[in-house]
């Protein structure tokens, strides 16, 4: 197999096109599985607020991705009527193709948990309940940390708050563990620090610190609201 750097792996994914459109990754064969990727979407506290969620899933749709992953920052607060809003918007797109069945996945942030049942309590001490509300409305199915396979590689999905007591660490010991050679891909809304663009400001030293110990892990994140398109929002250190 051709090594190929993390910036040509990631523009491959991130123009959706799956790995066999790489030259010498996966050759003539069909690609171990395709992701869609969404994040910081925002809506407000109705239907009328998913336009763009709408457009994106329509375009996964097109591409019959296997995995559509939202990263976080769902509802710009915590609205019930926006993530009621979503999961119409969803099914409605997913009507078009009943045999068309992603998986979907959830990385819930702080947006998800702020205001929920009126608390404005900016520490968010309801976010297992916020989580738990959003999570019946949006009809996700999965634990808010959860672990998966997907083409023969490991997935590990944490939120926002709860993961700094060694609950992460100890997933990504277990995904490394059982998937030697593997890259693990982490499912988590903020970027570690003096990373991609502007985090700086926006990312997580606490991160930078355990993932500075897994250079297999590709983390896939939102927060900064940047493309991966972008070369600047692609890191290129010890894990990307």
């Amino acid at each position: 197999m051709t090594r190929i750097s993390r910036r040509d792996f990631l523009a491959a994914a991130a123009l959706t096109a799956g790995c066999s459109s790489v030259p010498g990754l996966c050759g003539a064969e069909r690609p171990l599985a395709t992701v869609g990727l969404i994040t910081d979407t925002h809506v407000g506290n109705d239907r009328a607020s998913c336009e763009k969620v709408r457009l994106a899933w329509e375009l996964f749709r097109s591409l019959r991705v296997d995995l559509v992953a939202n990263l976080g920052d769902v509802a710009d607060h915590n609205y019930p009527k926006g993530y009621e809003g979503y999961r119409a918007t969803v099914d409605a797109v997913r009507s078009a193709a009943p045999d068309w069945k992603p998986r979907e996945v959830y990385a819930w942030a702080w947006h998800d948990f702020y205001d929920f049942g009126g608390d404005g309590d900016r520490a968010c001490p309801r976010w297992q309940e916020a989580i738990a509300d959003a999570s019946r409305r949006i009809g996700a199915t999965h634990a808010p940390f959860a672990s998966f396979e997907l083409g023969g590689c490991p997935f590990v999905v944490a939120p926002q708050w709860g993961w700094e007591d060694g609950k992460l660490k100890a997933m990504l010991d277990e995904a490394v563990a059982g998937h030697p050679g593997k890259p693990v891909f982490l499912l988590f809304h903020v970027p570690p620090t003096d990373t991609v663009y502007n985090t700086k400001i926006w990312g997580y030293a606490s991160l930078r610190k355990l993932l500075d110990g897994y250079p297999q892990v590709i983390q896939l994140s939102g927060h900064v609201h940047g493309s991966l398109r972008n070369e600047l929002n692609i890191w290129q250190g010890n894990f990307t």
